[in-house]
């Protein structure tokens, strides 16, 4: 494992780590948009969905509390039970991958965070972002409680 997969291996079960590593192997990983360390893709899971995938690296902000790695991914077991899923670690390690992440701050565990609201957005621009890769204005699931990316007030 490398940096970024080191840092939060432990938000992972080993048996989610072995699916999500079949599915880089069998090149089911994309990242299509990196800029300001977020990080968008998508995984095409077991069947026939592909989900989209986000993580922003940790800021000056995030450093300073814990080094949190703020994710998000669309499939139901992120829903049920949050960060952790097999599709969000198969993201990780193509971004390890990639070399993206070498210019990430901190060296400790990250900490994964829920979240699926676009980074850098304020309240008064969340009404321009209908075409944003992330929001999926068809999705069903509840986000009630899911906390905002970094620099976002709600």
């Amino acid at each position: 494992m490398s940096n970024l997969a080191s840092r939060c291996a432990l938000n992972f079960s080993s048996k989610i780590r072995g699916r999500g590593s079949s599915y880089v192997s069998e090149a089911r990983v994309e990242i299509e948009d990196f800029s300001d360390g977020v990080f968008i893709g998508s995984v095409r899971g077991s069947g026939r969905n592909t989900y989209t995938v986000s993580l922003a690296a940790p800021n000056e902000e995030a450093v300073g509390h814990g080094e949190m790695l703020y994710t998000h991914c669309e499939c139901p077991h992120f829903d049920r039970v949050g960060p952790g899923c097999k599709h969000l670690w198969a993201f990780v390690l193509a971004i390890d991958q990639s070399g993206l992440w070498s210019d990430a701050p901190g060296s400790g565990d990250l900490d994964l965070v829920d979240s699926e609201d676009p980074p850098g957005a304020s309240s008064d621009d969340s009404d321009n972002l209908e075409d944003e890769p992330w929001r999926d204005e068809e999705s069903s699931h509840d986000r009630s409680g899911v906390a905002p990316w970094p620099g976002r007030s709600d």
